[in-house]
């Protein structure tokens, strides 16, 4: 056997080590892609929650949605919720409507980074149109997935009739 045959020279194991760091390198990374973009699948589910919870509230105060009470233009601020907590409490719909508004939008503010809703009805024959519209910064998602994207605002819109 000859001197030079025998097991592994340093430029061998070298050369493995740069091979298995740029392979480890490169899992990292796509870890770290996957993490922050899973933020942006959160946001999604909490938003479609969110506008269900809503609508289901316009359900159980049909009248009152009907007639246009759960408008709300998304810029507008935030409204003022009426005291309707309490079995002592009597509220008509427009209190009702006014108490859930507020608490959505709370929700909305704490669920979402930035996050803000708006409510429009329209009557269509004999039912009516709802669409609910939330929207949210998305922005560390679109910096993940490498996106120059013109806004960083993520939008979910229901649209759905009473």
């Amino acid at each position: 056997m000859r001197k030079g045959s025998r097991g592994f020279s340093l430029i061998e194991v070298l050369i493995a080590l740069v091979i298995l760091s740029v392979g480890l390198l490169g899992i990292a990374a796509m870890v770290s892609v996957s993490l922050k973009s899973k933020d942006s699948s959160y946001y999604q589910t909490q938003a479609t929650t969110l506008a269900q919870a809503m609508l289901d509230r316009m359900r159980a105060n049909h009248s009152t949605a009907t007639s246009g009470g759960y408008d709300l233009d998304i810029a507008a601020a935030d409204p003022t919720a009426a005291a309707c907590v309490g079995s002592a409490v009597t509220c008509t719909g427009t209190d009702i409507a006014s108490f859930d508004l507020a608490d959505w939008r709370a929700n909305l503010a704490n669920t979402l980074p930035d996050g803000k809703g708006g409510i429009a009805t329209v009557a269509v024959a004999q039912f009516t149109q709802v669409t609910i519209t939330i929207t949210w910064n998305d922005k560390r998602a679109n910096q993940a997935l490498g996106g120059a994207a013109a806004s960083d605002t993520a939008t979910y819109t229901l649209t759905s009739g009473l």
